[in-house]
């Protein structure tokens, strides 16, 4: 059984990251599009490893919603502090800053271990959760890095053009149940 065991887990055949994890400076425009935009940078990581089988698109928006969300946190507190004592409105928005951070770090820990899983890149979940809560943008832009996303860094929120239906090429026939189409509305 352990022979068994040790064919199937070899770790002289797994690869390490290309990049270092500090090694992000040494490619600005990545160092930069993951500054200015990481949901976009995330959301395309996970588009390009199919993490979880949902489009990046979705996972940028996910992000970009749970922002919008946490800085509403705030801005209601501050409206509201007549209702609200200061001392709740701070621990509301610290429970609010806890549950979004510790939302992303543990998605980013699963989307490490899917680039590792994904590149065949040695690791442990351990590593992948303290480098996701300590060291997040250069997490991320060393996923990019692997997943060739370093080459066009600049086209931040860009997502490939195949997974784009292009409608007019393909229009959608709307024809009740039961019933044959009438060739006269069929659009040729």
């Amino acid at each position: 059984m352990d022979n068994c065991h040790e064919k199937l887990i070899k770790p002289d055949e797994q690869n390490e990251f290309k990049t270092g994890l500090c090694s992000c400076f040494n490619n600005v425009p990545l160092c930069f599009a993951v500054l200015c935009c990481k949901p976009c940078m995330w959301g395309r990581i996970a588009h390009k490893t199919k993490f979880m089988g949902i489009k990046g698109q979705y996972w940028t928006s996910l992000f970009v919603v749970m922002a919008i969300i946490y800085a509403g946190f705030d801005v209601n507190f501050r409206v509201y502090n007549r209702v609200i004592t200061e001392s709740t409105a701070f621990h509301l928005w610290c429970i609010a800053f806890i549950v979004v951070f510790a939302v992303t770090i543990f998605l980013t820990r699963l989307l490490r271990a899917r680039v590792r899983k994904v590149q065949n890149i040695s690791g442990n979940w351990c590593n992948d959760g303290l480098v996701s809560a300590f060291c997040f943008p250069c997490a991320v832009c060393q996923m990019s890095s692997e997943v060739g996303l370093d080459r066009d860094a600049c086209n931040v929120c860009y997502f490939p053009e195949s997974d784009i239906v292009n409608v007019h090429e393909h229009p959608p026939a709307y024809f009740p149940r039961n019933q044959d189409p009438d060739p006269e509305i069929i659009i040729k």
